[in-house]
């Protein structure tokens, strides 16, 4: 009998691990930080941000989680984040930004 492959197990681990933008960030430096114990990596191009969660989020934590990463692109970007203004969810939110 055939043991099953680590392989795959190794490759989702390390993706998990990685923060890729959406085309219209592509060649944007990140900028990683900590907010409340949720580590976000923001990506900043003119008036648009997309800020990436990193790590699993548990049930309930969702709503929290984008709060936090509507802070973290204004903590970044020095600009402001208007109601309304994002897409996305805990995993991926991108926004449009008031400077």
């Amino acid at each position: 009998m055939r043991r099953p492959s680590a392989v795959p197990l190794i490759l989702a681990a390390a993706l998990a691990a990685c923060a890729s933008p959406s085309p219209e960030f592509f060649g944007v430096t990140p900028q990683r930080l900590d907010v409340e114990g949720t580590e976000i990596v923001v990506y900043h191009r003119g008036d648009r941000a997309q800020a990436i969660r990193m790590g699993f989020a548990r049930p309930g934590e969702h709503g929290v989680i984008i709060d936090r990463m509507i802070v973290a692109i204004e903590q970044t970007t020095g600009c402001r984040v208007p109601p309304g203004q994002t897409d996305g969810d805990s995993g991926v939110l991108n926004a449009r930004l008031a400077c």
